[in-house]
């Protein structure tokens, strides 16, 4: 079924059901207008809270809140700017009245309240908003007893003109529809419904409906965003989720509303889980920092409605290993902790190979992953069509980890616009893919910008929104990136085969690159062949490989040591290649250092080129061995194909690939049985 047959037959259904049940009225915008006053994230006054917290004793409860010894609000209000603070510590004070009933934390709620000032930025909009609304909404019974009319008409007014700021903010970026329904529709939605305001109300379901949810369909329909993934789901992600739990909230319910447009909510915790790493760190992806995810209260937030929703026991292992540091989540372990299921562990959910491999297609993302234990090895690979500020130009980067970094997303994210990031950080010299260096290449993003022989940079002026970007078919704007063409997996391996072409622009008629994964145990074997054609022989190509550990060379041979795992290299094409180590931040003889260095930002890479490279058709061959020496092989050259054979885990293999100009994807033969590997998906 089609985005728009799908959607059509939702509204079809939701429509029917606000008609037959009576629970909205319409009003002449089309959108639904919610009952009076229902409360945020408690179904009514006593029964929500007696219903979120049964579970619980009242002491219990109360700790939570009050307690002497509790470390869960101490640092609530610890954000970037006084406006947040306040908001944030109303919505403490707001929650301890509901759980105490005590007036002094609702008059204390109301001041911090009130100390809201409205000059915020759009950052800092959704986290004014929203918490501002829970705590007008929480409060909300004291408000309006007799004798607070002053107070009623005091917070009313507050919140309203925060919400009205809100709304008039500038966008953030050139994808301008996109944030503008992540920072600014959750937020609106909290503050429309609590103040019964439909001019908000109709505006944050616009952009709920019209942009989250159709952006999640079209990028994230595998469980992240595109430019949120740079922060593993935490900017965009989080809103929608928030705002999903709103509308399930004020329908009284209906599940069927909060997932039935749209697979991102049922597929957020299966991407959650293959993407973070066996030592349950962050992967380098974009401008993700390293840090473990055990800290970050984004994701557990983001975690904790979708694991109690859907009954997910993978969810509820991930919240098992997810630190609450700061104490931000206190309040919605509170209210989502209802009917707790049973955690369960990856390994008895994905038990072979094929199980263990994942694509997120809408991310042009894979994960291979040996196991979830922390010493099993984790490999990712992304050729992806979605570029922004925040995504880097890594068409074809793979990632290796196995007991710590091997293969590395180098650099660290000091500050977006700095030196570093324009020059190295986010550039293609900083991944594990190919360079393709032309003198006369100009097309930068930023006055000034060094040419590190990479791919076409994002670029402001390249296209204007969204859906451009990821469908490539804006007229006269045909920037379409990488893309992955084709998956396979097998009980013996994993293929990926990676068209980069678009990403190096007009110095390249093709770039290909074909991935093979082969698991073995907790170890596992790489292959990668490299196929491109350079319109001017003269452009050196050369094939990037980022480390954090020691650096061993000898011939053709390379071996990679982080700690206690190594990754054993071999480059079978070119027969004579020139191994070269290049240091740290480097690009044309000169350094980019960050002006923070952050762990795994990298001690250099290794660059392979050829000695002489004499035609336009330019050919890479690269084994890589996890933990165990590179297995023996041969390589056959001929006019039209290259055939790789060796012995791994037992098995004897033969890998055959087309070469240029017009390549057939080829075939591996695993035991004597050939498996044809088709050029598209």
């Amino acid at each position: 079924m089609t985005i728009k047959s799908r959607t059509l037959s939702f509204f079809l259904t939701f429509f029917i059901f606000l008609f037959s049940t009576q629970v909205f009225a319409l009003n002449v915008a089309g959108f639904p207008v919610y009952p009076k006053h229902p409360r945020i994230w408690f179904l009514q006054d006593d029964a929500g809270l007696q219903n979120a917290t049964r579970l619980l004793s009242v002491a219990e409860v109360r700790q939570l809140a009050r307690g002497p010894n509790s470390n869960y609000f101490r640092n609530l209000g610890v954000t970037s700017g006084g406006n947040t603070n306040h908001a944030r510590n109303a919505r403490v004070h707001a929650f301890r009245h509901v759980v105490s009933g005590l007036e002094t934390d609702a008059r204390d709620a109301f001041l911090e309240l009130m100390n809201i000032g409205t000059n915020f930025n759009q950052y800092e909009a959704v986290d004014i908003v929203v918490p501002a609304a829970c705590a007008y909404d929480w409060i909300y019974g004291w408000l309006v007893k007799p004798g607070n009319e002053v107070y009623f008409a005091s917070a009313t007014g507050k919140l309203r003109s925060i919400g009205r700021v809100a709304m008039g903010l500038g966008d953030h970026g050139p994808f301008s529809n996109i944030t503008a329904a992540a920072y600014r529709g959750g937020g609106l939605l909290h503050a429309g419904m609590a103040l019964d305001d439909q001019e908000m109300i109709d505006m944050a379901y616009a952009h709920y409906r019209e942009e989250l949810l159709r952006t999640a369909n079209r990028v994230g329909i595998d469980g992240g965003w595109g430019e949120g993934l740079a922060y593993m789901n935490e900017l965009y992600s989080k809103n929608m989720i928030l705002t999903a739990e709103l509308l399930f909230t004020a329908t009284e319910g209906r599940l069927d509303l909060y997932i039935s447009t749209n697979p991102f909510f049922e597929k957020y915790i299966p991407f959650t889980l293959f993407a973070i790493r066996p030592d349950f760190s962050y992967p380098r992806w974009s401008d993700i920092e390293n840090f473990s995810p055990q800290y970050s209260h984004d994701l557990r937030e983001n975690l904790l409605p979708l694991t109690f929703r859907f009954g997910s026991g993978l969810g509820q292992y991930l919240l098992s290993r997810l630190k609450d540091n700061y104490g931000y989540q206190s309040m919605y372990e509170v209210l989502w902790k209802r009917d707790a299921p049973a955690a369960v562990r990856p390994e008895s959910v994905f038990v072979s190979n094929p199980e263990r491999s994942a694509l997120f297609r809408g991310l042009g993302l894979a994960i291979m992953r040996t196991g979830f234990s922390p010493d099993d090895t984790y490999v990712s690979f992304k050729a992806s069509h979605w570029l922004s500020s925040h995504v880097h130009a890594d068409a074809g980067h793979f990632e290796i980890f196995k007991n710590g970094p091997l293969a590395i997303d180098s650099g660290s994210y000091d500050e977006w616009g700095s030196k570093h990031m324009r020059n190295y950080y986010a550039r293609t010299v900083a991944h594990n893919t190919l360079t393709i260096y032309d003198p006369n290449e100009t097309s930068f993003n930023f006055s000034g910008q060094v040419n590190d022989g990479g791919q076409r940079y994002w670029n402001r002026n390249v296209f204007d929104t969204f859906q451009e970007g990821v469908e490539g078919t804006a007229p006269g704007k045909p920037f379409r990136g990488g893309s992955i063409q084709n998956y396979v997996t097998h009980a013996n391996f994993t293929y990926i085969n990676a068209d980069l072409t678009g990403a190096y622009g007009r110095k390249v008629s093709e770039v290909g690159r074909q991935f093979f994964y082969f698991p073995n145990k907790k170890d596992a074997l790489i292959v990668i062949v490299d196929r491109i054609f350079v319109k001017n022989r003269r452009l050196p190509v050369s094939f990037l490989l980022h480390f954090d550990g020691d650096l061993t060379l000898s011939g053709n041979d390379f071996g990679l040591k982080n700690g206690h795992s190594t990754l054993y290299g071999r480059v079978m094409f070119p027969k004579k290649a020139v191994l070269m180590r290049r240091g740290a931040y480097e690009v044309n003889g000169r350094h980019y250092p960050p002006r923070v260095e952050l762990p795994e930002s990298g001690k250099g890479r290794l660059e392979i080129s050829y000695p002489l490279q004499e035609s336009n058709s330019v050919y890479f061959v690269t084994l890589l061995s996890v933990d165990q020496q590179v297995p023996a092989a041969s390589l056959s050259d001929s006019a039209d194909a290259m055939i790789l054979e060796f012995t791994y885990a037992g098995m004897p293999i033969q890998i055959t690939t087309g070469k240029l100009p017009q390549p057939s994807a080829g075939h591996i033969t695993i035991n004597g049985k050939r498996i044809f590997l088709s050029a598209g998906s």
